[in-house]
């Protein structure tokens, strides 16, 4: 599994590899699906600027289970509509922090492609995901987790609030609209507030989730330890999916370049111990990636060390046999990131079938 632009994945004739996701969390696409011309149109509509498709030389699994987001999407759905009484978060919370226990804490491999105006979903699921990860690795017991992934998982439930146009804008926001965006916390924490299944750790969160350690966020200028040590975790957790995930009006940053601005941040813009912790369970060259090492051979990342974050295990592109190598003890470093190119697509897989069947999710 590789992540290309869609303009390459389109000429090449790729299997989807990753479902891309919609507005309530539903399935677009699903994968298997054979991208070709017919769906430019389509993908280009619906804001998609990116996708994963099979191939290359290392399989990279869903962390988290497709009906498990499904399910999540809708019931933040319920919650947006006002039906917040109708939704079992614990239960929805227990199955993401399930998947998050199996791995170990550690999150190598997370973003999804969704629509834009389906981000608010699939981006809350994956705050769940690293915030929980992120208590884990400090640490924190079953019963805490689930506090912290459902405030993570309502984060931004105030987005809902939000009229859809100013959330998808791709151009610069006027200050009024700046305003009622930076006042989504406001508003979830006024939908979470009194509800039983949310405690005042988890709706702090909410509320919270945008103050900073020097004073600087919003929406009331916290500082320090004035901010809730929940709400610090997922204010880290919040940047890092926001910034590797593209928007109406910026594409994605690489995962490698805000692991270093978030790690640069610590006692800045956030916690050092919440920065310790998740430099612990996040990595800078996820699983799948494709890098250019110090002996200038591509290679894709098999697995990663904690440890030695920018030291990963590889397979590279040019090897026959797909031995996998740990840079480390090969002596080799990574010297950058690699973005696939349309001509390099062969060298990355070999083997690209075309199914007889297309499967596109209603």
């Amino acid at each position: 599994m590789i992540q290309v632009p869609v303009e390459i994945a389109l000429k090449s004739g790729a299997k989807l590899a990753k479902p891309i996701y919609g507005a309530s969390g539903q399935i677009l696409l699903r994968d298997g699906v054979v991208l070709d011309k017919r769906y430019a149109g389509r993908l280009q509509s619906l804001g998609i600027q990116s996708v994963f498709i099979e191939g290359g030389k290392v399989k990279v699994d869903e962390p988290i289970a497709a009906e498990v987001r499904i399910k999540a999407a809708r019931a933040l759905s319920s919650v947006g509509r006002g039906h917040i009484n109708k939704v079992n978060l614990c239960s929805i919370v227990s199955e993401i922090l399930e998947d998050v226990l199996s791995l170990r804490g550690i999150v190598d491999s997370l973003s999804s492609i969704s629509t834009y105006d389906g981000y608010t979903y699939t981006h809350s699921v994956e705050v769940c995901v690293i915030a929980m990860s992120i208590g884990l690795q400090l640490g924190y017991k079953r019963h805490t987790l689930l506090e912290l992934g459902i405030g993570g998982l309502l984060h931004d439930v105030g987005k809902l609030k939000i009229p859809y146009h100013i959330i998808s804008k791709p151009g610069t926001l006027n200050k009024k609209e700046l305003d009622l965006v930076k006042n989504h916390p406001v508003l979830g924490y006024e939908m979470v507030k009194n509800h039983s299944q949310v405690s005042n750790r988890s709706a702090a969160m909410v509320l919270e989730h945008h103050e900073r350690w020097d004073g600087s966020g919003y929406p009331d200028g916290k500082a320090g330890k004035g901010i809730h040590h929940f709400s610090a975790i997922c204010g880290v957790a919040d940047i890092y999916n926001a910034m590797t995930t593209a928007r109406s009006y910026r594409p994605s940053y690489p995962p490698h370049e805000v692991y270093e601005l978030i790690l640069g941040l610590g006692s800045t813009h956030f916690d050092y111990d919440v920065i310790k912790a998740f430099a612990r369970c996040i990595v800078p060259y996820p699983r799948g990636s494709l890098i250019r090492t110090s002996d200038l051979r591509i290679a894709q990342v098999v697995s990663n060390d904690t440890e030695h974050p920018y030291l990963p295990v590889v397979v590279f592109l040019d090897d026959p046999e797909d031995k996998e190598v740990n840079l480390l003890a090969a002596g080799l470093t990574v010297k950058s990131a690699v973005t696939l190119e349309e001509k390099e697509l062969s060298l990355l897989n070999r083997q690209l079938p075309v199914p007889a069947d297309e499967r596109c999710a209603s």
